[in-house]
């Protein structure tokens, strides 16, 4: 297939034709603009392997990327993929191509528990950030307090920020960075005890104008209320 011109390319696609979606991508190295929206079909709601989840490390980013758009649907299996989705990240921003784009989403459609207390990493990341700068939005589907804070290191100019996750505590062993130019925040909500007073958001999100919650829930550990 002859490389085509095209900047912005939008696919809908099934796992089961990931090579052609592939070979379409990799015949268009001009793309500035990326979305794929990828069902999985087979297997239903068996856990599924590891190598047939989309990630941005599933494929090569073109120098000309500015945004890419990520989101997968039919896995069930939330809690499985705390660690595969912590590791996957950590390699994304060690791809020195993420220095080119202005935003980024990775989505799965997957089911959120109650009792989500969103743990990626046990240990402290032994990881050196470069400063990606042109970023200015994230999506994620999972964010734990330790890669909140590699985020607001490696991308110091991010203005909005999408957690389809409650907001992660401060880690006691990180020495959490303020966001300093994130004006849009957008959650599942937050555990109680994560934000006993105004002054904590302000601290690590000192210009924040907008607080969104989406699919929020409510239990003993979590809420939406920042009344409460």
């Amino acid at each position: 297939m002859r490389d085509m011109c095209l900047l912005n390319l939008s696919l809908k696609s099934l796992s089961s034709e990931l090579y052609n979606t592939w070979a379409l991508y990799n015949n268009s190295p001009n793309l500035t603009s990326f979305t794929l929206d990828l069902n999985r079909i087979d297997g239903d709601f068996e856990e599924p392997a590891r190598d047939t989840i989309l990630s941005p490390n599933s494929f090569e980013f073109h120098n000309s990327l500015e945004h890419v758009s990520l989101n997968a649907y039919g896995i069930m299996y939330r809690k499985q993929l705390y660690d595969y989705y912590g590791k996957e990240m950590l390699v994304a921003f060690e791809n020195q191509k993420f220095k080119n784009l202005k935003s980024f989403t990775w989505t799965l459609d997957a089911v959120i528990f109650n009792d989500d207390v969103i743990t990626l990493y046990n240990d402290l990341i032994n990881f050196v950030p470069s400063k990606f700068p042109k970023l200015t939005l994230l999506s994620l589907e999972l964010c734990d307090s330790r890669l909140l804070n590699l985020i607001s290191e490696q991308f110091p100019n991010l203005t909005e920020l999408k957690l389809n996750c409650p907001l992660p505590l401060p880690h006691s062993q990180s020495n959490q960075s303020s966001f300093n130019h994130l004006k849009k925040l957008t959650t599942c909500g937050y555990r109680r005890i994560a934000i006993q007073s105004p002054a904590v958001i302000r601290a690590i999100f000192p210009v924040l104008s907008t607080l969104q919650f989406k699919n929020t829930f409510e239990s003993n550990d979590f809420t939406s209320d920042l009344s409460k």
